[in-house]
């Protein structure tokens, strides 16, 4: 990203600071396109008639989320590449206000390229880390593990949060010397399971997930961590729960930004899920609007993929 200053050494310095930023996107993108397509090789030998394929279906179904991720990774290069001649045309603009515009125009751009680059590349993990499990699993050459949790539950019904996890993570916790825990259960229940109404005030919550954030997860400064909280402490349509979800602040800079575009079907990193008590609805409008004024109280209005799961009907 590029800030304006009244200097053209430092403007040109910059321009080539991106440039080569760039191209470090754009070689990731080609490792993770080479990763696939040997992926995509090893899951032809595995269906020809000669391979013994169980779970077949799963396997189909991960060779074209495969496929789709290297069409994916090389739209992404082409729009690289834009980035990259954008950058060269702002050396040429000589024009103050026209290269401020310029310059306005490009950050945006590449703000976008650079939250698609994140979201895809966890995308491509999880894909790559479905197929070798399979594959392994086929092989028979490893032991049963616990399964990766990938949704973000907020439970009204268990009256409990449940953040997503990986297997590896849960593994690594157990396996530690510092802890005290015995099974996998009590992992996740430690420390992946939250009480409902740790986030009932959710003004107050925003605030200190955010500042757990910042200080726990990506070790900023009590100060980096009080200014995260203020600049969430009053996001409107936020979860705090969601905070909570994310590994990291990029994690929540791609929510944020899908957030804000209106556009939440493309965050792909956690799914969100919902449940709410199951309750009698007639054909009475006072029923049919408390119900939706019960999910507006829980969860504030909530822009989101609401999956409302009504149990014990």
């Amino acid at each position: 990203m590029i800030i304006y200053e009244n200097s053209g050494d430092y403007l040109i310095e910059k321009i080539e600071d991106d440039i080569l930023e760039l191209k470090k996107y754009k070689i990731a993108y080609k490792q993770k396109i080479n990763i696939c397509d040997k992926s995509s090789n090893k899951i032809k030998n595995m269906m020809s008639d000669e391979y013994k394929l169980k779970n077949i279906d799963s396997i189909s179904s991960i060779n074209d989320r495969i496929k789709n991720c290297i069409k994916l990774f090389n739209e992404q290069i082409k729009e690289i590449n834009e980035r990259i001649s954008d950058l060269c045309d702002l050396k040429l603009i000589s024009d103050v206000d026209k290269l401020k515009m310029e310059i306005e125009s490009y950050n945006k751009k590449y703000k976008i390229l650079k939250s698609k680059f994140i979201n895809n590349s966890i995308y491509e993990e999880k894909i790559i880390l479905d197929f070798l499990k399979i594959e392994d699993l086929n092989n028979k050459e490893i032991t049963k593990e616990i399964d990766d949790n990938p949704v973000l539950l907020i439970s009204e019904i268990q009256n409990k949060v449940i953040l997503p996890y990986s297997g590896e993570e849960v593994e690594s916790i157990l396996n530690n010397k510092n802890n005290e825990y015995k099974t996998h259960q009590e992992v996740i229940e430690k420390e992946f399971t939250r009480n409902l109404g740790d986030f009932k005030n959710v003004f107050e919550s925003r605030f200190k997930e955010a500042y757990d954030l910042a200080t726990k997860r990506e070790n900023y400064s009590k100060l980096d961590g009080i200014k995260l909280g203020i600049e969430l402490y009053g996001k409107r349509y936020l979860h705090p729960a969601i905070i909570a979800a994310c590994r990291n602040t990029d994690e929540l800079d791609v929510y944020l930004d899908c957030l804000e575009k209106n556009e939440l079907n493309e965050f792909k990193i956690f799914e969100i899920k919902y449940e709410l008590y199951p309750i009698t609805v007639d054909n009475s409008i006072y029923n049919h609007n408390n119900y939706f004024k019960k999910i507006i109280n829980l969860f504030k209005g909530k822009k989101s993929k609401l999956i409302i799961e009504q149990v014990g009907k």
